[in-house]
């Protein structure tokens, strides 16, 4: 026998009754629980997704701003920057020229324009060291705007002179971004590299 043997059946009932109703008093809280912890669960899988998807927007729009300014400052610094013929532009130039015979060529540049002025002496330095005929820089006025750039002046393209297309080859190889004009006033058998003003790009 056992100790609820003792006890007597409506002693039984009471005590099962009570039980049940413990059971359900307490299944109530808990089931409250549970539902709490599910919702405020997916609260906050909610909150940290929206969290983290807020740090990459953040995180890309920074890495965006970044680039525009490292952008912003190669352009700064190409406008700023003088230019100039490298070593291994000149190299080039001179490795182009020598097996080709050698001509006559004015170099000029804008009046006023030192940065031109210093990058006309170099093209005229590298000229002469591969055996052209190359005077003193030439500095000119111009009527209306002054030209832009780097280029090689001759009267027609259509019958260029002896060694035009050659040096437009060397300096082309060497990298230097040059052009190719027609000015009429210029001889025929003559041969102009211009220093125009640098580019604004």
């Amino acid at each position: 026998m056992t100790w609820l043997s003792r006890i007597s059946t409506e002693w039984i009932a009471w005590l099962n009754d009570l039980f049940k109703a413990a059971g359900w008093v307490l299944a109530v809280p808990a089931a409250i629980s549970l539902f709490a912890v599910w919702v405020t669960g997916r609260e906050l899988e909610r909150r940290r997704a929206t969290e983290t998807a807020s740090l990459r927007d953040q995180a890309r729009i920074s890495q965006e701003a970044a680039a525009r300014a490292e952008a912003e400052a190669g352009q700064l610094r190409r406008r700023l920057a003088l230019r100039h013929v490298t070593d291994t532009q000149r190299a080039t130039i001179l490795r182009e020229l020598a097996p080709a015979p050698k001509g006559s060529v004015l170099v000029r540049c804008v009046l006023g324009d030192g940065e031109g002025l210093a990058f006309a002496k170099q093209v005229a330095d590298v000229l002469r060291a591969a055996g052209w005929t190359v005077g003193d820089v030439s500095q000119g006025v111009y009527s209306g705007t002054n030209p832009v750039g780097f280029g090689i002046v001759i009267r027609s393209k259509q019958a260029p002179p002896p060694g035009a297309e050659v040096l437009f080859k060397a300096l082309t190889r060497a990298g230097l971004p040059i052009g190719v004009a027609e000015e009429v006033g210029i001889p025929a058998d003559r041969i102009a590299v211009t220093v125009g003003n640098k580019p604004s790009e």
